[in-house]
């Protein structure tokens, strides 16, 4: 065969088709309906274990905490809507623990009927609640699932009613804290706006007054505006520095070290942000100072107010980096100290920034206003001291009224909206949210199916034997055809030769397929004038003997002369086969002794007479050497002019080389193949070696076929049809054979391949060398007992006995005819 004729079937070799694998699938059914079962009963099982849960759920209103509790946005009239430091409070160990404590635990059981005041069987509450927020709103929806749906209900209800009491404490604080701070204020601005009223009216008494000019007050007046700016920052800064030892003391008792905040300033990123904010608040505040000219609508006016606040954003992050970063610590509340202790952080340093940027600009002003006569800029000063400090007071006064209403009005920070409740059907029972039995059902079908077509294929790629038509046509090629299949048998041990079928049951559905088999050989060799040929197999007791022997006795039954010659020269098997008593001579004698074959050649069946054995006589010690000699060639030149065909048993290529030997002197081979036990390695590497020797292979016997773990290869199990049938019931009757003699019904046949080949190898073993029958020598009979001694004389002085050693070179060498040749 050349390259061009194996590429495609090494191609054929490659993947898989979609008929293969539904075929694989096929008759793998019962493993993946195996699996389907398991993991359908492993999700039923679960679901009758598994604890089911409730859910019940609470939709909350949360106010930030930073509403109105900053001064700047007092003074400013600025609010903040984020929530994001509220919604970590709201699974607190405080705000938990708190909630727990509202109920009466020991009014709740597990679905084991123990209390809930045990803590290991309501577990815990943190992981059984989940907080989330609706997108750019401040509703805030809490859910708790448990086993228990009245629990579930009660302690979300619970949990807004303490996560509301620890939102208003905490917003109590902050406006206590303001309170006090303004009230410490009040008399300090009191004395600040009296000693410049006293100041400005001894100015005018000691003083000549004089008109001042327009200008004069237009500079007054501008840094009068600044200076009112510079009052409430400066308040702030103070109110700043409060806080920053507020929150430092709390951190410092929960054991928390912080940076200063000078080591906050000192930061890089931080003194950058500070730079960049105090560049574009300068230009902010020269605009809002010309603001008769500029609009407060101006872009530009818009662009830099945008800038500033993305600024102060930037600032507060890297601040709360560097003071409250998230592993600080694992309780809400030291987090939100540290939270508010870098917005105290931030407050300052953006307002130490703006009042920088107000004094750059009122030295400004201050220099043009120097060049004022003196008098007039005394004057103004003094009169802007007395606006500032009075619009500062009456601010002050309006500040502390509000904050003592907002402090005496606060009951908290969270408003229910929809209070939770238990889920229920129309008849008023609890519906749980796990497990989804529906679901599971779903997913453990679809599971079950594909790990099922997945232990299918692992399976497939496991099993390395050749277990249907399919694979073995795939290996085998395109251009060798398969002779035939035989199904797995077990015979009757009381008959003679009990696996012969063709002779003991010759119109059994079984020796049909024997003779079928035996047709397509005879009729493929005699196209080609083929008549001899041997029969191999991968491996052993894969049936090999069975086969031939069944084969060539159809053939001999047709009228045909066959002769079957034992050629497996170190573990015969043809004479235990037929229950023969093992011979004395056989091949070996005629190779090597010059024996005639007249003398050898046995009838095993006396009703058969044109089927004759050669069996395999003395063990050589070296096989291979026999069928290379030319004395084997000569006999078969003379056996083929005797015998319409010549079969031959070899031994398998895997146990011995002497398979080539033969090879080469038959004109094609007949590899027998044995589901269920052959391996698909076994036989491309005897097909290898045969392409690559030359050799023809007439085809592929594909023996102990287990009709049910076929799959319907054979269109769909037709053959079971034709073998029940009413007609095959008449006539192919297991119990008539050529003899017209009752024989015994055939044995059961396993269900397995393996046991029915480890079956055969041990009745193989007992059958061996334990004949029963004689043998008959039919040609000697046909002479009188006078010619049978002279051939035996005969043949005793032209021959050679035969010398074996234990070298097989040695016994070459002592070989007489082998060295003749050798001086030749």
């Amino acid at each position: 065969m050349n390259v061009s004729q194996q590429i495609p079937e090494d191609e054929m070799q490659e993947g898989m088709s979609i008929k293969e694998l539904f075929h694989i699938l096929k008759v793998r059914l019962h493993w993946i309906i195996l699996t389907f079962l398991i993991v359908m009963a492993a999700a039923v099982i679960y679901l009758e274990q598994v604890t089911p849960l409730y859910e019940s759920e609470v939709t909350i209103l949360v106010e930030s905490l930073q509403n109105s509790s900053s001064f700047e946005s007092l003074m400013l009239g600025q609010t903040t809507s984020k929530i994001s430091t509220e919604v970590e409070l709201a699974l607190s160990r405080t705000t938990m623990e708190k909630a727990l404590e509202k109920l009466s635990l020991s009014d709740y059981q597990d679905v084991d009927g123990r209390s809930y005041t045990i803590p290991s069987v309501r577990g815990s509450m943190g992981a059984k609640t989940a907080v989330t927020t609706v997108k750019d709103t401040n509703i805030v929806r809490i859910t708790v699932t448990d086993q228990n749906p009245y629990f579930a209900r009660d302690f979300a209800n619970a949990l807004v009613q303490s996560y509301n009491e620890l939102l208003g404490s905490i917003s109590r604080t902050s406006k206590t804290v303001q309170k006090e701070f303004i009230q410490s204020q009040l008399p300090i601005n009191e004395q600040q706006l009296r000693d410049a009223a006293d100041a400005l009216r001894e100015f005018r008494e000691d003083s000549n007054y004089i008109q001042l000019s327009d200008k004069s007050k237009l500079l007054s007046q501008k840094i009068a505006y600044f200076q009112l700016r510079r009052e409430p920052l400066d308040l702030q800064r103070r109110e700043a520095d409060v806080l920053i030892d507020t929150y430092s003391q709390t951190l410092s008792v929960a054991g928390i070290t912080v940076p200063t905040y000078e080591t906050v300033l000192a930061d890089v990123d931080v003194t950058s942000l500070l730079g960049s904010y105090k560049e574009r608040s300068r230009e902010l505040v020269m605009y809002e100072a010309i603001q008769e000219v500029v609009s407060e609508d101006s872009d530009r006016v818009f662009v830099l107010q945008s800038a500033l606040m993305r600024q102060t954003k930037s600032l507060l992050d890297r601040i709360t980096v560097l003071v409250a970063p998230r592993n600080l610590s694992d309780d809400s509340y030291v987090n939100l100290s540290a939270q508010e202790l870098a917005k105290a952080y931030q407050q300052k340093a953006v307002t130490e920034a703006q009042i920088s940027v107000l004094v750059s600009i009122e030295g400004t002003y201050s220099s043009e206003l120097a060049q004022l006569p003196n008098l007039e800029r005394t004057l103004l000063d003094l009169e802007r001291d007395v606006q500032v400090y009075e619009t500062l007071r009456i601010r002050l006064m309006e500040l502390l009224e509000e904050v003592k209403i907002a402090e005496a009005s606060i009951e908290g920070n969270v408003t229910a909206i929809d209070p939770a409740v238990v889920r229920a059907n129309a008849s008023g029972e609890p519906i749980p949210v796990s497990p989804n039995r529906m679901l599971i059902l779903a997913v453990a079908l679809l599971l079950g199916i594909a790990l099922g077509v997945l232990l299918a294929l692992f399976l497939e790629m496991l099993d390395v034997t050749i277990k249907d038509e399919a694979v073995l046509r795939k290996i085998a090629g395109m251009n060798r055809p398969i002779l035939g299949w035989l199904p797995l048998m077990n015979f009757d041990k009381s008959l003679d030769i009990p696996s012969l079928v063709v002779y003991n049951d010759p119109l059994s559905f079984e020796a049909e397929r024997y003779k079928l088999i035996a047709n397509n050989i005879s009729f493929g060799t005699l196209r080609r004038h083929q008549r001899i040929f041997s029969i191999t197999s991968p491996g052993m007791g894969e049936g090999k003997s069975s086969g031939s022997a069944n084969i060539a006795a159809s053939l001999a039954m047709n009228g045909l002369k066959v002769l079957f010659i034992d050629g497996d020269l170190r573990l015969p098997q043809l004479e235990a086969y037929f229950n023969l008593k093992p011979s004395q001579k056989g091949l070996v004698d005629v190779v090597v002794s010059g024996l005639s074959v007249e003398e050898v050649i046995v009838q095993p069946l006396a009703d058969v007479p044109t089927l004759h054995i050669l069996p395999p006589g003395v063990s050589p010690p070296l096989p291979s050497a026999i069928f290379n000699s030319n004395e084997y060639t000569e006999m078969l030149d003379t056996l083929l002019g005797m015998y319409d065909y010549i079969i031959i048993d070899t031994p398998p290529l895997i146990f011995a080389s002497e398979l080539m030997s033969i090879a080469k002197h038959v004109d094609g081979i007949v590899i027998n193949i044995r589901a269920g036990i052959s391996t698909k390695g076994a036989l491309r590497e005897l097909l290898d070696n045969l392409d690559l020797a030359g050799v023809n292979v007439l085809g592929v016997i594909f023996n102990g076929v287990i009709e049910s773990k076929m799959g319907g290869y054979y269109s769909g199990g037709r053959y079971y049809n034709y073998r029940s049938s009413r007609y095959a019931k008449r006539y192919y009757s297991s119990r008539y054979n050529t003899n017209n003699k009752k024989k015994g019904k055939m044995g059961k046949v396993r269900g397995n391949y393996r046991k029915n080949y480890l079956h055969d190898l041990k009745l193989r073993e007992k059958s061996r060398n334990r004949g029963t029958l004689t043998p008959s020598y039919p040609f000697m009979e046909k002479r009188s007992p006078f010619e049978q001694e002279m051939v035996r004389e005969t043949k005793k002085n032209t021959s050679h006995e035969p010398t074996f050693s234990a070298d097989p070179l040695e016994s070459i060498e002592m070989d007489p005819r082998a060295q003749g040749r050798s001086e030749e």
